[in-house]
């Protein structure tokens, strides 16, 4: 291995001004006589000859100890190489998204209102946040560990699951029975009612099987298997969300895409057109909102300079519960659904209250109209979903039938007439049954 900069020692055939480059000086006159000439070997170029030895002793040795750590190192080379082929894989994704962004600028795209229905397809509609996404979202960083995906890793895809289950945390729940039904299913969506210990409590109603568990929160305590899913309504839910497990979460957390979350907000003013209309409408749940669309929010947030009302200038969208979104999430992921421990009153009077006495309520929220949800929109959406035939209610959530009562005969008294009338009631005559 030759020291760069420096060319081999040279050969007997080199020539007088070759041989000078090997030396401090200039080269040493030629002595002698006629045609011979001789060449004597100066101190300075031994010097030079020692010199090379040492190098290449050097670099001898870095050699024998790049050989042992590599032999050392041989175990986890997989490993590193794995990670490395990770990063250079979510490298150029990000590459390749800017330059997509690059060209969106020169060339726009032309105008149109995406069409999406709850029970078909979206296509090529992002479902998922990916960490290509960081690009577009800034703000989605602060999940980047869990949105990186390793090779063999897959998130759940459209129409992945032949029947799924989604439940709520209703009072029709309890008492129904309906928990081996619930597990019966290929997944389970759960909202409000997802940790292990409440499940192992109320499994004979509710059921243990947990595939996914919707909430503006993370959850933990989960059972084995199950992965969160966050609606991310606000970029704020993220900055608030902790006790996050930074090793596993890429397999735990699934973050719903923003232009996902905007789509679906665009045809709620669709689906309020259906006979028979909400009594409140569209527009009111979202006027009332809080909310912004998130991809807005994204652009007027890059920079320190935006102002309150540049964030205002976003588009709300309305401020859905996540056991609506849990039924949205299963209309992208199952093929039939059935709903469990959902409300159906569509009264924003009607009461406010959860399957388990344990579960907190809010203060001053007992009834929906204390609620900044649109709970009555939902409902009125989940019972034209089942007259359609979208979406199925288990037996604990329909209408309860009054039970039938056979009219009681009238009691002949003893010796006397039979009463008129046949519907009413007789006295009993002394001495009577």
């Amino acid at each position: 291995m030759q020291r760069p900069g420096l060319r081999a020692a040279p050969s007997d055939g080199v020539t007088e001004a070759d041989a000078s480059f090997w030396q401090d000086g200039p080269a040493p006159a030629a002595t002698g006589t006629g045609d011979s000439l001789e060449r004597p070997a100066p101190p300075a170029q031994a010097s030079e000859w020692g010199r090379l030895a040492i190098w290449a002793l050097v670099w001898c040795a870095l050699a024998i100890a790049m050989a042992v750590v590599r032999g050392r190192c041989k175990a986890v080379e997989p490993l590193i190489a794995g990670e490395a082929a990770l990063v250079q894989a979510t490298v150029q994704e990000c590459l390749d998204h800017a330059e997509q962004l690059s060209q969106a600028k020169t060339e726009p795209e032309p105008e149109a209102v995406p069409q999406f229905d709850f029970g078909e397809d979206s296509g090529e509609e992002p479902l998922w946040l990916r960490m290509h996404d960081v690009v577009q979202y800034p703000f989605a960083g602060m999940l980047s560990p869990c949105l990186m995906q390793a090779e063999g890793e897959v998130q759940p895809r459209r129409r992945q699951y032949l029947s799924c289950a989604v439940v709520g945390a209703a009072p029709s729940l309890k008492g129904s029975r309906a928990g081996a039904d619930i597990d019966s299913h290929g997944a389970v969506f759960r909202a409000g009612l997802c940790k292990k210990t409440s499940l192992q409590e109320f499994r004979e109603d509710a059921g243990s099987k947990t595939s996914f568990c919707v909430s503006f929160e993370l959850t933990t305590g989960l059972p084995n298997g199950a992965r969160s899913i966050l609606p991310l309504k606000s970029w704020k839910w993220l900055s608030q969300i902790n006790k996050v497990d930074w090793n596993n979460c890429r397999k735990t957390i699934l973050v719903l895409h923003p232009a996902w979350l905007r789509r679906c907000d665009q045809m709620l003013d669709a689906l309020g057109e259906v006979e028979p209309k909400p009594s409140i409408p569209v527009a009111h749940w979202r006027n009332a909102s809080i909310f912004s669309d998130p991809s807005c929010t994204t652009l007027v947030q890059r920079g320190t300079a935006a102002t309150k009302q540049d964030r205002l200038s976003c588009p709300a969208i309305v401020n859905l519960s996540a056991g609506f979104m849990a039924i949205l999430a299963a209309m992208e992921l199952c093929g039939k659904i059935t709903l469990y421990g959902f409300d159906t009153n569509t009264s924003e009077h009607a009461k406010y209250s959860h399957f388990s006495s344990k579960h907190k309520i809010e203060k001053n929220r007992t009834k929906l109209e204390d609620h900044p949800h649109a709970f009555p929109l939902e409902r009125h959406l989940m019972k034209l979903w089942h007259k359609k035939g979208d979406v199925s209610f288990h037996a604990s959530m329909l209408p309860k039938k009054a039970p039938v009562q056979e009219a009681r005969r009238p009691l002949r008294q003893p010796g006397g007439p039979a009463p008129k009338g046949g519907a009413g009631h007789a006295p009993h005559a002394a001495g009577g049954r």
